[in-house]
């Protein structure tokens, strides 16, 4: 997304001007977009954190940079492997986006390669060391809950269009040490039954209009990160999705409706 200022900048260091570049493309992002369908990279994660973005509500804790620049350096390490997947003649496609009316979801995958034993629908995440080191510990797979449930409703929907499509593989990189993992994933039936299953309660939580209750609170590991948290804590205290959602978007009293 290009930034265009209105005037010339001046800027006292490269940080700030780095720091401010982000403010305008989360700015320009946000008025170029509308929050419709349910998105991928929320699949898996908290319900009331997917309810509240795609009903449009600001945040109330703005990310901070350091994980805003991480996030950034994780798109720079996805763009050159898809480079390199296509330079070298396996990348069939790539950063495609998917939407399911059926579901009111819209996602977009990394890759499709061609291997030898077939098609393969790749995810890249890049990790830290901690993140990486959490991972493998909190899951004896070595492959995180959330990012398998991304990863299969990408295959759900592919699936329609490259009927051959084989199994899917999350591609792991650490950033920090240069190590990687990859994980071929083959979905069955009833795992990909789960994901439906995910969209059809958000959609029958969206039709009535009504907030998501908070997750279990072994689940709560990731609240305090959260860019929406303080809604959270309004519908704590006054228990009222109506009211939350006066005090923090002022015009958007309701939900809209598909």
């Amino acid at each position: 997304m290009n930034i265009h200022m209105k005037k010339t900048p001046q800027f006292k260091s490269v940080d700030k001007a780095l720091c401010t570049f982000l403010d305008e493309r989360q700015r320009a992002y946000k008025s170029s977009s509308e929050e419709t369908y349910w998105h991928a990279s929320g699949l898996g994660y908290c319900l009331r954190k997917q309810y509240f973005m795609r009903l449009g509500l600001e945040k109330t804790h703005a990310t901070p940079y350091k994980y805003q620049f991480v996030a950034m350096d994780g798109n720079a390490s996805h763009e050159w492997r898809q480079e390199a997947l296509k330079d070298i003649g396996i990348l069939l496609a790539s950063e495609e986006t998917l939407i399911s009316e059926e579901h009111q979801y819209k996602g977009r995958y990394d890759a499709l390669v061609k291997l030898t034993d077939g098609l393969s629908l790749i995810d890249i995440k890049t990790q830290g060391s901690r993140a990486w080191a959490y991972r493998k510990r909190a899951e004896k797979s070595g492959v995180s809950r959330a990012h398998k449930i991304q990863l299969g409703s990408y295959f759900l929907l592919l699936k329609k269009k490259y009927p051959k499509l084989k199994d899917a593989r999350l591609y792991y990189y650490n950033r920090d040490t240069g190590e990687r993992e990859e994980y071929i994933i083959h979905f069955t039936d009833t795992y990909l039954q789960k994901i439906i299953d995910i969209l059809t309660t958000l959609n029958r939580y969206w039709k009535k209009q009504e907030v998501p209750p908070a997750p279990p609170m072994h689940d709560r590991k990731l609240c305090n990160y959260c860019d929406f948290r303080g809604y959270c804590k309004d519908l704590k205290k006054r228990g009222n999705a109506d009211t939350l959602i006066e005090n923090y978007a002022g015009k958007a009293t309701t939900i809209k409706k598909k």
